[in-house]
């Protein structure tokens, strides 16, 4: 469920561990968006909503970088897997890693947003991390 879900469902700024002024930010761009959203969708439809707006209005939004950009990283990322002859993290690392990311806002349907990876997969290649440097 993204931030904006559970602001959308009641949450407070301590419920999410935010501060007052970024709970504010994203409150109003909820409601705006809220204005014209037809009902089906949520998540991928408020993501695109915030995509669209100008960076000035779109406040505290995270999205993930561009495709070029993904591609970029998941090619370093496979490069680096195969130079370090296909070595992966300890399973309990690997489950320690999904976890933090399962407990994390920016996860959106096993994505995350800011770097757009697939976690279950990132979490296991020792050469990557988190990209808000929570593992």
């Amino acid at each position: 469920m993204t931030v904006a879900e559970k602001i959308h469902n009641g949450a407070s700024a301590d419920d999410l561990g935010m501060s007052e002024v970024e709970w504010d930010s994203r409150k109003k761009n909820l409601d705006a968006f809220l204005q014209s959203w037809n009902g089906v969708r949520f998540e991928e439809a408020y993501l695109l909503w915030v995509a669209s707006l100008p960076e000035e209005e779109a406040g505290t939004r995270s999205l993930p970088p561009s495709l070029k950009t993904q591609a970029k990283t998941a090619t370093k990322a496979a490069a680096d897997f195969i130079s370090s002859g296909f070595k992966k993290v300890a399973r309990v690392e690997h489950d320690r890693r999904v976890e933090v990311c399962d407990s994390c806002s920016d996860l959106a349907k096993g994505r995350c947003i800011r770097c757009g990876c697939f976690m279950t997969l990132k979490a296991w290649l020792p050469s990557q991390n988190c990209p808000t440097g929570k593992w």
